[in-house]
């Protein structure tokens, strides 16, 4: 379900010229309010959107959040071959 919600948000916001006024968020709802705020959260962690000035829009820097989950995932393979076993994900 999480997929298909951060598809719709996606989709939405492409359908909609790349900007979608945050006071318009009800159409991005899937299934429901909950499933949506979890999703969308995470889409703007990760850097894919972006609320800037009242309206949800792409971010920019994708690329950026990219490269720095990347570096993250070189540290934790170089130290779990090192010997470190405390990772958790």
């Amino acid at each position: 379900m999480q997929v298909e919600q951060a598809s719709k948000i996606l989709n939405t916001i492409m359908k909609k010229d790349g900007v979608v006024k945050d006071t318009d968020w009800q159409i991005f709802v899937l299934s429901s309010r909950g499933l949506y705020v979890k999703v969308m959260r995470k889409l703007r962690d990760v850097g894919l959107v972006e609320k800037r000035m009242g309206e949800f829009r792409f971010a920019e820097d994708f690329s950026n959040a990219m490269s720095k989950l990347a570096d993250y995932w070189s540290q934790i393979v170089k130290s779990y071959s090192e010997g470190d076993r405390s990772i958790e994900f």
